[in-house]
């Protein structure tokens, strides 16, 4: 199933996670998020501060489900 945000931010997919991730218990997650974090964040510093967010945001209510991320890049 492909749930997700198009336009969004790593903050914003934090957001959602509630309605879109976890009401549909995954067995499997792929993440591409944080293109749009490099022009709106104020450094990369802050991006990966982001993403270790969403991470453990995941993880603490996935612990075992296998996580594929694509990497980001400057577009």
């Amino acid at each position: 199933m492909n749930r997700g945000i198009g336009g969004a931010v790593t903050k914003d997919v934090d957001g959602y996670l509630d309605d879109i991730v976890f009401p549909y218990h995954p067995k499997q997650l792929v993440i591409y998020v944080g293109e749009n974090d490099l022009i709106s964040s104020p450094d990369a510093e802050t991006v990966l501060k982001d993403f270790k967010k969403l991470y453990t945001d995941l993880r603490a209510k996935l612990p075992v489900v296998p996580i594929i991320y694509l990497s980001i890049k400057g577009s």
